[in-house]
């Protein structure tokens, strides 16, 4: 189909740090950019005009569906693409995007996948929205936030497609996450009193007191969620991991490894229930244990990474992080051997971080690999000769082979260049002593 057949649709306040590069994504596949103005008083109408966007402006009512179905009646496309500022379409998914715009005589919203990035160990958590529809078949939103998109009378067809979008605002500065945090619960506490018997209004509303620390209060909502039991299979996972978290950040592991065996059991293909039960068995220095979910965590990540979600919300992982936490638990276990061997594999893949490099020397000097070790301490040293640290380290293990005249050397340009650090003095003079006594 033509480009003339999108319209994406958003609604925006004062979204001119993340705009510019949400319009630049979808700028060659969208025919009409409908933009709702809620109040902005900074510059993003101008760049909102800048990409020829159509300006419509929306009295705020605390009701992001109400902006949502205001937005899409300007909408003249075939098919309606809405977005957040924050959001980026991938452009691998460009044309996926086209390929999506069919005519159907039927009504049809496809479900997508975001990548949400956060400041966390996770390099991003997956979630997933039905985000793209086509026009002018009764589809619109509900919700007062974290609104959904529902079929008119509920005749029409759910797709899943690989469209995926790149999420920014989980990963926010202090002070705008927590204004956004204050205005969130507002409306979800609104919600869920509006809805007592909404399963999603509750979830919605347990995750976000989680997000603010308040985890009694989350699983009271959360329980209330599983208990109405209206989730399909993809959302009942997800809510069984949020539930294992909440339990375990409320002192009761038992319960959290409870719900996570009940997530991989209702889906295996995931990582955010093994990625639990992990977290579980650290905590409790089961460390046999972790590493097996740990192994686990990482053949979902790859089969996630490839073939896309199975559950509504899960997390992915750069490789190198679950290598770095494999590790670190190897090394807990009084495994330092193998600990360096999996650092050491990433290393000779041609990885130059400097982190992996230091990591690495630890899990070597652990391990009593002095010859490894040397190499990898006079490599850093190399890069930066005024790292005292790891010239003082070389010097250590050259002590440690018994290479006294060397490791003297070593602590001599140590004195040399901080004349007044006591430990290199006293090192240098413990080796003088000796090597007098030996002669």
């Amino acid at each position: 189909m033509k480009k003339t057949d999108l319209t994406v649709c958003m609604i925006i306040k004062n979204e001119e740090r993340f705009l510019k590069d949400c319009l630049e994504s979808i700028r060659d596949v969208a025919g009409q950019i409908v933009v709702v103005d809620t109040g902005s008083t900074d510059g993003s109408m101008d760049i909102a005009r800048a990409f020829n966007a159509e300006i419509h402006h929306f009295e705020w009512c605390d009701d992001f569906s109400a902006a949502r179905n205001a937005s899409i009646r300007y909408a003249r496309g075939e098919w309606i693409l809405w977005l957040d500022a924050d959001e980026r379409l991938k452009p691998e998914s460009v044309q996926l995007l086209r390929d999506s715009l069919r005519r159907e005589k039927q009504a049809v919203i496809y479900q997508i996948q975001i990548n949400n990035h956060t400041l966390d160990d996770a390099g991003a958590y997956i979630s997933t929205a039905y985000r793209l529809f086509n026009n002018n078949k009764g589809i619109r939103f509900t919700g007062r936030i974290h609104e959904q998109v529902v079929f008119s009378g509920g005749r029409g067809e759910r797709r899943k497609s690989a469209i995926t979008l790149e999420h920014l605002g989980y990963a926010l500065d202090a002070e705008t996450d927590t204004a956004k945090k204050a205005r969130n619960q507002k409306l979800l506490e609104r919600m869920a009193d509006e809805n007592p018997d909404n399963a999603y209004a509750h979830f919605t509303l347990g995750q976000h007191y989680n997000l603010v620390g308040r985890h009694t209060d989350a699983l009271r909502h959360l329980l209330k969620a599983l208990n109405l039991d209206q989730f399909e299979k993809e959302m009942k996972a997800s809510l069984y991991n949020v539930l294992s978290e909440t339990y375990s950040k409320c002192g009761l592991p038992e319960e959290a490894r409870r719900m996570a065996m009940e997530s991989v059991d209702l889906e295996e293909n995931q990582v955010g229930g093994y990625f639990m039960l992990f977290q579980l068995a650290r905590g409790g220095k089961e460390w046999d244990a972790a590493l097996n979910w740990l192994r686990k965590v990482r053949e979902k990540n790859r089969l996630i990474r490839s073939a896309g979600w199975h559950i509504a919300t899960d997390v992915v992982f750069e490789e190198e992080k679950l290598n770095y936490t494999e590790a670190e638990v190897l090394a807990r276990a009084g495994r330092n051997d193998e600990a360096f061997l999996l650092l050491a594999e990433m290393i000779n893949g041609g990885n130059t971080s400097p982190e992996l490099w230091r990591k690495t020397l630890d899990a070597a000097l652990a391990a009593e690999r002095w010859q490894d070790a040397e190499k990898l301490a006079g490599s850093l040293f190399q890069k930066d000769t005024t790292n005292f640290y790891m010239l003082d380290t070389l010097g250590k293990i050259y002590i440690k082979q018994q290479r006294f005249p060397e490791a003297t050397q070593v602590f001599e340009a140590l004195c040399a260049q901080a004349p007044h650090n006591r430990d290199y003095r006293d090192m240098l003079g413990r080796l003088q002593a000796f090597t007098r006594a030996v002669h």
